[in-house]
């Protein structure tokens, strides 16, 4: 009878020890598999970014030997499909001018054409790459952003 207390006694204490240690692990891991996937979300998109800004300047530059927006479009929607991200390509006051989108490669038109992203968003693409969490006016939740 002794036997049997003791040894309950001790069975509880090591499977408390074990669940505790398995939750403390189980933790630890889900923040560090979140910091990876944040990581390799920004990256993504920091990459998406420079791709993009490095074609359009040559085509800035060389404007005779590309085809405008549409050219922008296409590069920026093979970019946006494989990268599962939505691109937009605007003017210098924000204003959104290509989508990546279905509807602006059927219409050059779309929900987000026109649209204007947030002044201190621009002035600090203007200066520099980043990478946020954030709405840009155009999301109900925030996402990832990158300019």
């Amino acid at each position: 009878m002794l036997r049997q207390r003791l040894f309950k006694k001790y069975f509880l204490a090591t499977a408390f020890i074990v669940l505790f240690s398995l939750t403390v692990m189980m933790v630890i891991m889900v923040f560090a598999f979140s910091n990876n996937i944040a990581d390799s979300n920004y990256a993504t998109l920091n990459k998406t970014c420079s791709s993009i800004s490095d074609f359009v300047a040559v085509a800035v530059e060389n404007p005779a030997s590309h085809n405008g927006e549409r050219e922008i479009y296409y590069i920026m929607k093979n970019l946006a499909d494989f990268s599962d991200i939505d691109v937009y390509f605007t003017d210098p006051t924000g204003t959104i001018r290509v989508c990546a989108c279905e509807k602006w490669g059927a219409d050059a038109l779309c929900d987000h054409s026109g649209s204007i992203l947030p002044p201190n968003f621009i002035e600090r693409a203007k200066e520099s790459a980043f990478h946020e969490v954030g709405t840009l006016d155009l999301y109900r939740t925030p996402h990832y952003v990158a300019a």
